[in-house]
């Protein structure tokens, strides 16, 4: 081979060498250095009532104190902190990432960095969080007046009473509301999963999904719009006082020893499966699929519809 074409390719390997080796050194620096945690604590003495949380990829988690005071426990690193501090009566905790663009690269171990919320069990006026792939959970016990919770893949744990409104969104991520009461609930998931079980709500819920699966157990409302692309929608145990709204297109809808005064459900390629409390005057549509509902002249308007799915009704009562 020519001597002159052996030197760029020499040269070539050698510096590929050298940057492999480089980028390992460096990147094996920086994954101790994001292994290593301060604990920072922070004690509330001012009077707050509500709570403003912006987090990224921290695992954030509410905990009731008996003592009756208030700390904020939060995991910080080097050109990472948190901002904690009581303004107008609004508990505000935000990160602050000073790092360079290129050091956020390699930023593996800081996705198990936690913040700790501990807090009286108390009823508060709002609670604010906004998320990017971290956790939250607030348990049972605390009262807010609103709560709107923001996440892009994170999940979300939520078992607080809310007199007025409660809202959670997420992209990829999952919501679990449980063990709650609230005036009005919207909860809307992209890919994820949505559950809410053991939920009483004073007017509406109104939930979504795309391609994740949505299950209600045991909740009481006024009214309830469901709606899904490609998950199945499942409702049991449920008591609708008014009208029942499911709406998905390839997923199934699936009603187990449930009930509401009028329903609608829709599915374009799923099937829909439905055990009703009491008698339905029942409309069911299918192009190919099979019906098969019972005759009934009692009970609220329950209108059915799909395309190629099958369409099955029975009473309890």
């Amino acid at each position: 081979m020519n001597k002159l074409l052996l030197i760029p390719i020499i040269l070539g390997s050698t510096l590929l060498v050298a940057g492999s080796i480089i980028v390992g050194v460096t990147a094996n620096k920086l994954v101790k250095a994001n292994a290593e945690y301060t604990q920072s604590v922070h004690e509330i003495t001012d009077e707050f009532e509500s709570f403003d949380i912006d987090l990224e990829t921290e695992a954030l988690k509410f905990v009731i104190t008996e003592d009756g005071k208030s700390t904020i426990t939060c995991d910080d690193a080097e050109k990472i902190h948190h901002t904690v501090a009581v303004e107008d009566g609004v508990l505000k905790i935000k990160r602050i990432d000073e790092r360079e663009w290129f050091q956020k690269i390699f930023n593996w171990n800081f996705n198990n960095m936690k913040v700790t919320v501990s807090v009286p069990q108390a009823t508060y006026s709002n609670l604010k969080i906004k998320a990017s792939t971290g956790s939250v959970s607030v348990p049972h016990g605390y009262t807010f007046k609103n709560v709107n919770v923001d996440l892009s893949t994170g999940a979300l744990e939520f078992a607080s009473d809310v007199e007025e409104n409660l809202s959670a969104e997420a992209s990829t991520g999952a919501i679990h509301l449980s063990d709650l009461s609230a005036k009005k609930v919207y909860a809307k998931v992209s890919t994820g999963a949505l559950r809410l079980q053991n939920v009483n709500v004073a007017e509406d819920v109104i939930t979504s999904t795309s391609t994740g699966a949505t299950l209600l157990d045991n909740v009481r409302a006024k009214s309830l719009n469901a709606s899904g692309s490609t998950g199945t929608i499942t409702v049991k145990n449920t008591i609708i006082e008014g009208h029942m709204e499911i709406k998905t297109s390839t997923g199934n809808i699936r009603i187990e020893d449930s009930d509401a005064a009028t329903v609608h459900a829709k599915a374009s390629t799923g099937n829909i499966d439905a055990i009703f409390l009491s008698s339905k005057i029942v409309y069911a549509s299918s192009d190919t699929g099979r019906v098969d509902v019972p005759h009934s002249s009692e009970g609220g308007k329950c209108e059915m519809e799909t395309s190629t799915g099958h369409i099955v009704v029975k009473f309890k009562a």
